[in-house]
């Protein structure tokens, strides 16, 4: 065999298995099904709060306006780019005031390869929560604790390979 041949050989033998490794992942599904953290509740979003004025108002004047209530921070994928996925997504602190990311047992996405997990706003992904660890099922992700939550309202899984979004969920 030549040099030439040998070095075509190698080539074809690199991109086999690089087209492998792009589309198997699609139709394999990885079955997640983790528990929710201990004594996990919902976040919510501070309610608005307005500023006072230099006059005082009276407590019947309290009274008639009502006060802004929190938000749950709860949302739902949708699919993106021609991939699908659905499913619900919530924001979580356990016991000891850790804050996670909680994909329930209902999420369900098209797979493929390296799919990440974003925190962000629907213009910047924002920061990694790492890789997805199942493209079905229920599903944690620890958050930073120094992320402050009022800056970001997105959660998505993104395909670095193919940059792209897979799913996005509106909290």
């Amino acid at each position: 065999m030549s040099k030439k041949s040998t070095i075509k050989l190698v080539i074809a033998i690199l991109a086999v298995g690089l087209a492998a490794w792009a589309i198997i992942p699609v139709f394999i599904d990885r079955e997640v099904s983790e528990s929710a953290p201990e004594q996990a509740t919902v976040l919510t979003t501070a309610p608005a709060v307005e500023e006072s004025s230099e006059s005082e108002v009276t407590e019947e004047e309290q009274g008639e306006t009502p006060t802004p209530q929190p938000e749950e921070r709860v949302g739902r994928f949708q699919g993106r780019n021609n991939y699908d996925a659905e499913g619900s997504v919530k924001l979580v602190e356990d016991a000891s005031g850790k804050r996670f990311v909680r994909f329930e047992d209902n999420f369900k996405s098209d797979n493929g390869p390296d799919l990440i997990v974003y925190i962000g706003t629907a213009d910047n992904r924002g920061t990694s929560l790492g890789a997805l660890k199942g493209n079905i099922g229920a599903q944690n992700y620890e958050l930073p604790d120094d992320l402050d939550l009022s800056t970001v309202d997105t959660v998505r899984v993104f395909c670095s390979s193919f940059n792209a979004d897979f799913t996005i969920a509106t909290l």
